[in-house]
């Protein structure tokens, strides 16, 4: 199976999603970053990405909101979607996998457990 090259972070914490990115970069992956949930749609709207990494909670539009209306105004059943929480309990896995998230990493996040999810 070929890596998945194209990706796009985003999270409202501008260091954190910068970092992350210059990480995965490191790795040889190409990451685009914004930092809410508006500016999410728009980034993919101009380019699908192979995988969307995504802070559930950010102010206004939510990564839940986000992954919801990923998968149906792209119709991105290919899309790879990753959420960042604070919460790993069975309760916000189940709402991050009804949202439409291929899986959902507990922060502090480390760039290998994201590559692997990837």
């Amino acid at each position: 199976m070929q890596e998945q090259k194209d990706l796009l972070v985003v999270d409202d914490n501008i260091d954190s999603a910068e970092s992350l990115a210059m990480l995965l970069e490191i790795h040889g992956y190409t990451a685009r970053v914004v930092h809410d949930g508006p500016a999410a749609l728009a980034a993919v709207a101009e380019r699908l990405p192979d995988a969307v990494i995504l802070d559930i909670s950010m102010p206004g539009m939510d990564g839940f909101e986000v992954a919801r209306r990923l998968r149906t105004q792209f119709n991105a059943d290919q899309l790879k979607l990753i959420g960042l929480s604070g919460y790993g309990d069975d309760g916000s896995r189940r709402q991050a996998h009804a949202a439409g998230f291929d899986q959902l990493l507990v922060k502090p996040i480390d760039v290998e457990g994201v590559i692997a999810a990837l």
